[in-house]
């Protein structure tokens, strides 16, 4: 069965090599990507511009129904001060 990963961080070392992976395995991935960050990215992602630091623009990213998995793989971000993503992340099953 193949899993929907919602993943932030994506356009670093980790990210890319991440994404390699779970796209051979034919999995579905969306990712976060800010605004200014309009590079290539391989075929088959779904891409959502946004900044984990600021709650509105998350709201597309998690908003869709149906993902399996959020991994954040960017930098430091205080869930204290980002209500919408510790609730989301509070939903979100431990895999």
């Amino acid at each position: 069965m193949n899993k929907l990963y919602l993943i932030t961080g994506t356009t670093g070392h980790v990210g890319t090599v991440l994404l390699s992976k779970l796209l051979a395995r034919n999995n579905k991935i969306r990712i976060l990507a800010l605004p200014d960050q309009k590079q290539w990215f391989p075929s088959g992602i779904e891409v959502v511009y946004g900044d984990i630091t600021k709650e509105k623009t998350l709201v597309p990213f998690f908003n869709r129904k149906g993902f399996d998995s959020v991994v954040l793989i960017n930098g430091f971000v205080p869930l204290k001060n980002n209500r919408f993503l510790r609730s989301v992340l509070e939903k979100t099953p431990d895999h």
